[in-house]
């Protein structure tokens, strides 16, 4: 059995026994960084908005999701805005739909909040416009979403959208930021999945 000094121990570097993560961060909103995501951060703010620093009016929580009019390759449809998502998901039906290319095929389940299996088969390059406003998004495909299209908070966070439950709304800066507002809508359509 070895002994060390306790000038060595604390010179020795820790062993990671985890696995190197595969994931790429942003630059934290708060600190700068790149290793690690700004929900996570040591340094953020305990009251205040992540992406701003401002109180905002408390938005209502609700049990129900929140829906907005967008297009997707220039094609209307509704989107769920799903801050609790980290990533963007197009059902590969409405995918059929609409002029696309670049399709990366790519198999691998995930699971949803509740826990239900959500098949993946790819990734796919998006043009999303909300009003006036056009952003892209590399959003993954799914052959059971419940709905044609999910905005995670990636695209949430980036593009500086805030929700405000209590007005049913939710804003996006322009880009000469002018805070556009979107009402929320009801869905026309949702595809829940036979059990």
């Amino acid at each position: 059995m070895r002994t060390y000094s306790p000038q060595l121990v604390l010179k020795q570097k820790p062993i990671n026994t985890q696995p190197t993560s595969q994931h790429q961060f942003n630059n934290c909103k708060v600190c700068g960084r790149k290793n690690h995501r700004t929900i996570d951060c040591y340094y953020k703010r305990t009251t205040g908005c992540f992406n701003c620093g401002e109180n905002h009016n408390p938005s209502t929580i609700t049990s129900f999701p929140v829906y907005i009019k967008i297009r997707i390759n220039n094609q209307p449809t509704e989107a769920i805005v799903d801050t609790g998502s980290a990533i963007s998901i197009i059902h590969s039906n409405f995918l059929k739909t609409i002029h696309h290319r670049n399709f990366l095929y790519q198999t691998h389940s995930c699971q949803t909040a509740n826990s239900t299996p959500l098949n993946i088969i790819g990734q796919i390059q998006l043009e999303i416009q909300i009003k006036s406003i056009k952003t892209y998004v590399t959003a993954h495909v799914a052959t059971n979403l419940i709905t044609s299209i999910l905005l995670g908070n990636g695209r949430i966070n980036s593009n500086h959208v805030h929700l405000y439950g209590d007005q049913k709304k939710l804003t996006i800066p322009d880009q000469h930021d002018q805070l556009i507002s979107i009402p929320y809508v009801e869905p026309t359509c949702i595809n829940y999945p036979a059990l």
